[in-house]
């Protein structure tokens, strides 16, 4: 497996102690792999509820360990060369998960890998899964792409779990919102936090035309911008808010800004052309 360029899909992961108010976590761990690790590689999150060939196999019983018969079948469907199993639960004050690959096409599974953490650090687990699975899949990391993969958009534990759970949250939905504004609420200081609730408003407000909306999300876009002034995709956004509230020279000064961060920015580019097609 190593060096090989490869598609890889994470499944969400097994709660073995099956307690449903720390089920966020399941999502959060297999989509925290995928997001540190697809820099890396071709990779997808998976839940394995939403395949239609095993939906009705496993509805019902009380999610399951998938078996290695749908591991392979998962494979075949989303054409993945490998697939990333894992399962986590709580001793104490501490969250166990571990996690385990399998290449269904070669019959190769690999030695399941144990990783610990204190419960209210989460992040600190995922940072040593991702450099694990990163290793164990023939990335020579770097000193940067180390510092990278331990990335976490806030310290606070009661933080954490709220801004995870808004972004598991339905769009358009007022829990979604409510999870943001939370975990602001125990993180003033988290940016990725205010940015998601910006996009939030910023949604319903393209959904029902109401500026108001927008005006909320700039809002939020500017505290995150202060917060994270280098940070690209929080220019590009905030610059979407004024176009759709019809403020356009605004919007192509923060699209200008964000690809003054990252002039390789596609989608701040392709803004700034349409701004230029509607003679602004």
């Amino acid at each position: 497996m190593r060096g090989e360029k490869c598609r890889v899909v994470v499944l969400k992961f097994f709660n073995t102690q099956q307690k449903r108010d720390r089920d966020w976590i399941a999502y959060e761990l297999a989509d925290s792999l995928v997001r540190k690790l697809s820099a890396f590689f071709d990779m997808e999150y998976l839940d394995p509820f939403t395949v239609p060939s095993l939906k009705k196999r496993l509805t019902g019983k009380g999610g399951e360990r998938v078996s290695k018969a749908q591991v392979a079948s998962i494979a075949h469907r989303a054409g993945a060369d490998v697939v990333v199993v894992g399962s986590y639960a709580f001793a104490g004050d501490t969250i166990c998960a571990d996690v385990q690959s399998m290449r269904p096409s070669k019959d190769e599974v690999g030695a399941p890998l144990h990783f610990e953490s204190p419960a209210d650090h989460i992040w600190s687990l995922e940072e040593k899964m991702a450099v694990s699975a990163a290793e164990l899949l023939g990335v020579r990391l770097s000193d940067r792409a180390r510092a990278q993969l331990a990335e976490c958009p806030t310290s606070s534990g009661t933080a954490f779990e709220e801004y995870c759970k808004g972004k598991q949250a339905p769009e358009g939905s007022y829990s979604k919102i409510q999870y943001f504004q939370k975990a602001i609420e125990a993180d003033p200081g988290c940016a990725e936090a205010h940015y998601l609730l910006g996009n939030a408003y910023c949604g319903i407000g393209m959904a029902y035309r109401y500026v108001e909306w927008f005006n909320m999300a700039l809002d939020e876009y500017r505290k995150a911008a202060a917060l994270a002034p280098n940070c690209a995709k929080i220019h590009c956004a905030m610059g979407v808010a004024y176009m759709m509230s019809g403020r356009y020279g605004p919007a192509r000064k923060s699209f200008e800004m964000a690809l003054g961060v990252d002039s390789g920015m596609k989608l701040a580019r392709g803004y700034l052309l349409r701004l230029e097609a509607m003679g602004f």
